[in-house]
């Protein structure tokens, strides 16, 4: 419905998502510098303001809460990251740091994977590291019960999935480890080549675990399906989807639904042929251009500008799969839809980007207009999200960026936090990558890549290209790819 249930006012920007128990407690909310908020799991109302003093953009995963600790990872400004062990009291309130922080080689930018009181850990230098909360050892009661060295040449991003003594990490290849706590090691029992890089973290199933990477030999989507023997790389079913999975995928019984860019929503489970949920309705050929969970349960998924329809999927409802209609005469969507928590920003070529609700494609809040003269177009290229701190971030081709700020006011409406001016035409971009955003801007002979910090908007970078960009830039786990009208990738 958009109607807003309630929120927290806070006096800085956000650094990650919350992390939080699983039954109860509070929630555990990294500011994007110095604070860590403690918000009723309700209400949002602030229990507690911890000082951490981390610098701006350090924090980009969500807490771990174990045992009651709360344990936060903070990239350093070099190739490092440490962990800070923080004491709850039985209510969740009353941090106090307990131990010196843990450090090792890499940066965080994937989540902690969490198995009871254990936590995994994947930097983005390939180190790997497990750890677990024992409350009797008060002064050090974070202890490393597994590592390995960093494996990666560049910056990567590697998912893990822990289930007690078992560990998965997926990169471009998928590992299994086995947790030995006694010993302090983690003996590797198989490793899997992929080819392409995995989209998200595996998923446990009923029937093991699953696990989606792009396919390196063509245009096509791969979803494996493992066994759990650790000694030998079981494949129990693999999928091979025509075209570009657009996501989410979502543990749906014994398998994962997931959905494919030419409309149709998949359930891949091993043992079994892929079975189709629901499809487009008829008479419908739509393209998927990408997708994003509802929180409330199921998933939309956007097609390519100029169409002014998306569609949401919710099961148990018939038909499961609808169209729905943006508030946008037809032809005028000037880039492609993006989910922003629990809402969808759809720029318009007539100037406004309009917030709008997932599920009804309702406009719920006054939409973001930015200077305009008289008779101009807003050029918009799509928008991005920086998942860790839910900063929406837009640009359009004349050459501004923004970063408008989070819901406020009554109506509510979305005012500018940061601006940008690139100065040049921008050929794409925003892309978020860590704590800055790279545009690709427009140059005579040659394009160019510059990057911008994610908070300051302050010019970090400039990469000038050998020649015009025909293809790119992205992003999947290894480092930005742009192709150039007459040369190899950049």
């Amino acid at each position: 419905s958009g109607e807003l249930q309630t929120q927290a006012k806070l006096p800085q920007g956000i650094g990650a998502p919350p992390g939080f128990a699983a039954a109860s407690g509070p929630l555990y909310l990294p500011g994007d510098h110095t604070n860590l908020f403690v918000l009723d799991r309700t209400t949002l109302a602030a229990r507690e303001v911890l000082y951490l003093g981390h610098p701006a953009g350090a924090v980009a995963v969500p807490p771990a809460v174990l045992r009651g600790y709360v344990i936060v990872a903070e990239n350093g400004p070099a190739d490092f990251c440490r962990l800070h062990v923080l004491k709850a009291n039985t209510e969740g309130t009353s941090l106090a740091a307990v131990q010196q922080s843990l450090r090792w080689r890499g940066r965080a930018i994937t989540p902690f994977s969490i198995s009871g009181s254990r936590a995994a850990l994947v930097t983005d230098g390939g180190a790997v590291t497990v750890i677990e909360i024992d409350p009797a050892e008060a002064a050090a009661p974070c202890k490393i019960i597994g590592k390995t060295a960093p494996a990666y040449t560049e910056p990567t991003a590697a998912w893990p999935l822990l289930i007690q003594d078992d560990l998965w990490v997926a990169d471009r290849r998928m590992t299994r480890y086995r947790v030995e706590a006694a010993r302090q090691q983690l003996p590797r029992g198989w490793v899997r080549e992929e080819g392409g890089p995995f989209l998200s973290a595996p998923l446990k199933t009923t029937a093991g675990v699953t696990a989606v990477n792009r396919s390196a030999a063509g245009p096509h989507t791969v979803f494996t399906s493992y066994g759990l023997d650790f000694a030998t790389a079981s494949v129990a079913r693999q999928t091979h989807l025509a075209g570009e999975f657009v996501g989410p995928l979502e543990a749906d019984g014994g398998g994962v639904r997931a959905a494919s860019a030419d409309g149709v929503i998949w359930r891949l489970a091993a043992g079994k042929p892929a079975e189709v949920l629901a499809g487009p309705p008829q008479g419908q050929s739509p393209r998927w251009a990408g997708g994003a969970a509802i929180p409330a349960g199921g998933a939309w998924y956007h097609t390519a500008p100029p169409s002014t329809e998306y569609y949401v999927y919710r099961p148990g409802t018939v038909p499961p799969l609808a169209a729905v209609t943006l508030p946008l005469p037809a032809d005028s969507l000037a880039a492609p839809p993006i989910a922003w928590g629990k809402l969808v920003v759809v720029p318009s070529r007539s100037g406004p980007a309009f917030v709008c609700d997932a599920a009804t494609g309702k406009a719920v809040v006054a939409p973001f207009q930015p200077p305009l003269a008289i008779g101009e177009e807003v050029p918009w290229l799509k928008p991005s999200v920086h998942a860790g701190k839910n900063h929406l971030m837009l640009a359009h081709a004349n050459g501004n960026a923004f970063r408008p700020a989070p819901l406020a006011g009554q109506p509510p409406q979305l005012n500018v936090e940061a601006e940008a001016d690139c100065g040049k035409r921008l050929v794409a971009g925003p892309l978020v990558l860590g704590d800055a955003f790279a545009v690709l801007l427009r140059g005579e002979a040659a394009d160019e890549l510059v990057w911008f910090g994610i908070e300051d908007f302050a010019e970090r970078a400039r990469k000038p290209l050998s020649a015009g960009a025909v293809w790119g830039p992205f992003v999947v786990s290894d480092p930005l790819r742009v192709a150039v009208v007459n040369g190899a990738p950049d």
